[in-house]
């Protein structure tokens, strides 16, 4: 199934990153789908997962994250939220 176009390029960074741990074409990945349940990510590859954004995109992410980091959209908003505490006085 094809699914919406990311809305911004982070979005689509995250898609590309989700995808590859899944083996699945970024366009397969929506931005819901849950990682483990919808796109079948084991523990491993969810930790794998988060290791590799956390080089990318320089933000730390906590283990225990990853039982609430399911979508892609959980994980923007994460990401957003540490970049607004970056910035906060």
């Amino acid at each position: 199934m094809i699914r919406s176009a990311p809305r911004d390029r982070v979005e689509r960074l995250l898609r590309e990153h989700v995808a590859r741990a899944a083996r699945m074409r970024p366009e397969e990945v929506g931005a819901d789908d849950d990682l483990f349940l919808d796109l079948g990510l084991d523990s491993l590859q969810g930790l794998q997962l988060l290791a590799a954004l956390e080089l990318r995109c320089g933000v730390r992410f906590e283990d225990r994250e990853l039982g609430r980091l399911t979508t892609i959209r959980r994980l923007l908003d994460r990401l957003e939220q540490r970049a607004r505490e970056e910035v906060a006085p």
